[in-house]
């Protein structure tokens, strides 16, 4: 009887046989997640998210939120997505409480709206040491507009009661299984978003706006000392 494989087991066949190719065989790929961010400022053009552990973001501090890759480990991301916050900036607590947006809500972001939606009208690019995995993929798909939105009233209450909480559903992210991306450890792993303007992300005082580099995929532990070709 044939069997017909799912999307998730093909991709997890094709991590394998990558790692087999490697000489990595005693290493059990398993679901993980990479995080990087970047506090966005008042000329902000381009970003550079650094996803290994060892790597900093230019001019940036470790986030409590981030979770990059460890220096010997391996990560094949499936999907991705850039996705952008905003906290108090007085106070750093709020920052581990805010809710990753996928949109310029205007009842969420103020002033600062109108730069979040020119960022998803610019381009990003991955590059894995001198490999370029791709150079000008469009951000916009990675802008998601829910029905519920935060501030929005909701008609059908009669005081007119708003959301507290964008829609936010992760499996919008966009896929990237194909071609097999593998992100290393001990590699320079740089996603690069650029903007088609220099934007200023400072226009409502008191207010921090963050970019944030989302993916998902497997995480191969100990793997980052493969012998992968270059």
């Amino acid at each position: 009887m044939m069997q017909v494989a799912s999307p998730k087991r093909a991709q997890l066949e094709r991590v394998v046989k990558d790692l087999l190719n490697a000489g990595v065989s005693n290493v059990i790929p398993t679901p993980g997640y990479l995080r990087s961010e970047f506090v966005l400022g008042a000329a902000q053009n381009q970003v550079t998210f650094e996803m290994a552990a060892n790597q900093n973001n230019p001019g940036q501090q470790l986030s409590p939120l981030e979770n990059r890759l460890k220096m010997n480990d391996a990560f094949y991301p499936t999907e991705y997505s850039v996705f952008f916050y905003t906290y108090t900036t007085a106070t750093a607590s709020t920052r581990l409480r805010a809710q990753l947006q996928s949109f310029g809500n205007t009842g969420v972001f103020g002033l600062n709206a109108p730069e979040v939606e020119g960022a998803y009208n610019g381009a990003l690019a991955l590059r894995v040491n001198d490999r370029v995995y791709f150079d000008s993929v469009d951000m916009l798909r990675f802008k998601y507009v829910g029905e519920a939105q935060q501030a929005l009233n909701v008609s059908t209450a009669a005081t007119l009661n708003a959301y507290f909480a964008s829609e936010w559903n992760a499996a919008n992210m966009p896929d990237m299984a194909d071609p097999l991306v593998r992100l290393n450890g001990q590699y320079s792993n740089k996603f690069t978003a650029t903007f088609p303007d220099s934007l200023d992300f400072t226009k409502v005082a008191g207010q921090t706006v963050v970019a944030v580099m989302y993916t998902r995929g497997w995480l191969a532990q100990n793997a980052g000392t493969g012998r992968f070709a270059q």
